[in-house]
């Protein structure tokens, strides 16, 4: 889906209200402005639309933080002692996604899932999920025909389905 004027001005929005209500403190009579424009400017927008702008403004957040440790790793790498040290930025992604991913898990019931791929870009996909280790879920793709690491984050949509999977004894070895 291509990004109209309405999603990129409530993007905008709350791109604002995130980053700079972090380092300034709004009045009250501010804070109620910016708010009326966010609450306005939402109700515009279609349930798609706006999972969409909330997914882009994580994976913009997600992206600022791992770029801006990667930065600090590449400043002070002298001081850290282990040179095979990374440091991992935490990621933020949406409580539910996790929830049902979990219970999906516990069920042995597939979900459907938008998903944003690195490499393969957006795509509905049917997954059998098997373990979950937080911020990654991994479970076998029926779109890829193999079993895949999902990164929350990056999941836009999920629902459970009625599927139900049997998940195979040593599947970690078939990966």
């Amino acid at each position: 889906m291509i990004f109209s004027q309405k999603m990129y001005k409530y993007l905008a929005l709350l791109t604002l209200s995130e980053t700079f209500s972090r380092f300034y403190n709004w009045s009250e009579k501010e804070q109620k402005i910016i708010d009326s424009l966010i609450h306005d400017s939402k109700n515009t927008l279609q349930d798609n639309e706006k999972k969409l702008v909330l997914y882009r403004l994580r994976k913009m957040k997600n992206n600022y933080n791992e770029d801006a440790l990667y930065s600090l790793g590449k400043t002070y790498w002298h001081e850290l002692n282990n040179k095979d040290e990374y440091l991992r930025p935490s990621v933020e992604y949406e409580e539910e996604t996790y929830e049902i991913w979990i219970r999906a898990v516990r069920l042995k019931k597939s979900i459907e899932i938008i998903y944003d791929s690195t490499t393969s870009g957006m795509a509905k996909r049917v997954v059998d999920p098997y373990k979950t280790s937080t911020p990654y879920g991994e479970g076998f793709c029926h779109l890829k025909k193999s079993i895949r690491k999902f990164r929350f984050d990056r999941i836009i949509e999920i629902k459970l389905t009625d599927m139900l999977f049997i998940k195979p004894k040593h599947w970690q070895n078939k990966q």
